[in-house]
C-alpha cells in the first residue's frame, strides 16, 4: 500500500521523512510536515491515517493558506486598531489649541489683488477704446492744448537760442529733430477730441514738473549734469510712467521730443530769467 501510495506521488523507494517532508514542501509550497510525519510513522492524528499522501498534502496546504489568511486578517485588524488610536491620540491633543492664523495642511499661497484708483488717462484710454464714446466725446481741456501749440510773448528767443544759453549747444541738432517729430505727433492726434486731451495732460505733466523740481535747480546755478538727472528723474520718467501702456504709442523719446516742443514755444528755458 505504502508502494502504491509512493508511486501516486512519483517518489522513489526506500523514501525517509526528509526526503518526504522536503518533497511535499517543494511541491505543496508547504513549510511544516509535521502531520505528515505522523501519518508516516503510522500515528492516527487527527484523521489523517490510512488517506493517501497527495490527499493529505492537499488537505494541509488549504490549512496552512486558511491560516495565513487569518493570520494576514488579524495583522490587517490590528494595524487598524493602532491607525485608530493614533488618530484618537492626535485628535485629543489638538482639542485645545488654538491656531492664530490659518490651519492648512499644505503649503500655503497668499494671493493679493490691488486694484488701484482710475486715473485721468485710464478713464481717458477707456473711452479711445470705445468707438461708440470716442465718436460722441468733447475735448474738456483744447483750450490748455492751444496754450501750449501758442508761442508766448514774454520770451521770444527760439528752441537754439535757449539751448545755447543754457550751455546745451551739443543738443541743438537732436532737439531740433525731437521738437519738430513731436510737433507732427500733435497734428496726427488733432482730429481726436479724446487723443487732444490725452496730449494735453501729457504736455500739462511735463511743463508741471519742469517748472516745479528742475527750475529751482537752475536758477541756484546747479551744473548741468545736476540739472540734467533731475530732467530724466522729475520730469521724463514720472511722465512716462503716467502715460503707462498707453494706445497713442507715446515712448520715452517722444517725451524728450515734448519738453523741446515747450522749450521752442517758450515755456520751458534752460537759463536764468
Amino acid at each position: 500500500m505504502h508502494q502504491r501510495f509512493h508511486e501516486e506521488l512519483g517518489l522513489k523507494l526506500p523514501l525517509t521523512f526528509a526526503d518526504f517532508n522536503n518533497e511535499v514542501r517543494e511541491r505543496y509550497g508547504l513549510g511544516n510536515c509535521g502531520q505528515m510525519a505522523c501519518w508516516n510513522r503510522g500515528r492516527d492524528s487527527g484523521g489523517w491515517r490510512g488517506r493517501p499522501l497527495r490527499l493529505c498534502a492537499e488537505k494541509l496546504a488549504r490549512e496552512s493558506l486558511r491560516y495565513s489568511d487569518e493570520q494576514s486578517r488579524r495583522t490587517r485588524h490590528h494595524r487598524r486598531r493602532q491607525d485608530r488610536q493614533a488618530l484618537k491620540k492626535l485628535m485629543s491633543t489638538q482639542i485645545a489649541n488654538q491656531a492664530a492664523r490659518d490651519v492648512i495642511g499644505r503649503d500655503k499661497i497668499d494671493q493679493h489683488v490691488y486694484i488701484s484708483s482710475p486715473t485721468p488717462l485710464s478713464r481717458l484710454y477707456q473711452i479711445l477704446r470705445d468707438d461708440d464714446k470716442s465718436g460722441n466725446y468733447t475735448a474738456q481741456i483744447a483750450d490748455q492744448l492751444l496754450h501750449y501749440c501758442a508761442t508766448k510773448s514774454a520770451d521770444v528767443r527760439g528752441l537754439e537760442s535757449k539751448l545755447k544759453a543754457g550751455f546745451r549747444e551739443d543738443l541743438i541738432f537732436e532737439a531740433v529733430e525731437l521738437k519738430e517729430r513731436a510737433a507732427k505727433l500733435i497734428m496726427r492726434w488733432q482730429t481726436s477730441p479724446v487723443t487732444q486731451d490725452i496730449i494735453t495732460h501729457v504736455l500739462a505733466k511735463i511743463h508741471g514738473e519742469f517748472m516745479l523740481a528742475v527750475r529751482p535747480a537752475i536758477e541756484a546755478c546747479e551744473s548741468r549734469q545736476q540739472v540734467d538727472e533731475l530732467i530724466r528723474t522729475k520730469v521724463v520718467s514720472p511722465t512716462c510712467e503716467m502715460l503707462g501702456d498707453n494706445d497713442l504709442g507715446i515712448t520715452m523719446i517722444d517725451v524728450v521730443g515734448l519738453l523741446f516742443y515747450l522749450g521752442g514755444n517758450c515755456h520751458i528755458r534752460w537759463d536764468k530769467c
